[in-house]
């Protein structure tokens, strides 16, 4: 269970649609499930009901996402923008989670869902990673890169991995499989 903030936009908050395309082929998947068990999770805890059941309630990444409605939607963001990704490497255009987002982003737009949050405003992403990658302060998007780059079996069949994975992978490391 995480969230991969692996680049940012000008604003310095998390660039959804390039950390989308930097995701590997195997998270390019896995992290839309991933995010669907969040947003799902933060639906079940405000009484909304979803296909999913509440998953990972007290995981940092979970409790980020229900802080506030722009913690939602930036995760539903990476999602959507997951998808797009995993349907254009893989030429798929559906996706098991595709009515969990839909339903999602219904949700999003309901005056009622967004009175249930706190704030409307994002709050920053925890680093939920070993401490060894926690670094430059705590920089949110290098310290997740340098946290997936060395991942212990990164796959690029589709598409090439950005230059900062290679940059930052450790050399004990296997390769980055590539096609």
């Amino acid at each position: 269970m995480n969230l991969f903030a692996l680049d940012k936009d000008y604003n310095n908050q998390i660039c959804t649609y390039q950390s989308a395309k930097s995701h590997d082929d195997y998270r390019v998947s896995k992290m839309i499930v991933e995010s669907c068990q969040m947003l799902s999770t933060t639906a079940i805890h405000f009484g909304y009901k979803t296909r999913y059941k509440k998953a990972h309630y007290n995981h940092p990444t979970t409790k980020w996402v229900r802080e506030s409605s722009a913690n939602f939607n930036t995760l539903l963001s990476l999602a959507h923008n997951l998808k797009v990704e995993y349907s254009q490497r893989y030429g798929k255009f559906t996706h098991g989670c595709d009515d969990v987002i839909q339903h999602m982003v219904s949700l999003s737009f309901d005056d009622d869902f967004k009175k249930c949050f706190d704030y409307h405003y994002g709050t920053p992403i925890p680093l939920c990673m070993p401490d060894e990658y926690k670094i430059n302060n705590n920089n949110l998007t290098d310290s997740y890169r340098l946290f997936f780059a060395n991942k212990p079996r990164l796959r690029y069949y589709h598409t090439q991995p950005p230059e900062w994975v290679s940059e930052l992978r450790s050399p004990h490391l296997p390769p980055i499989e590539l096609p």
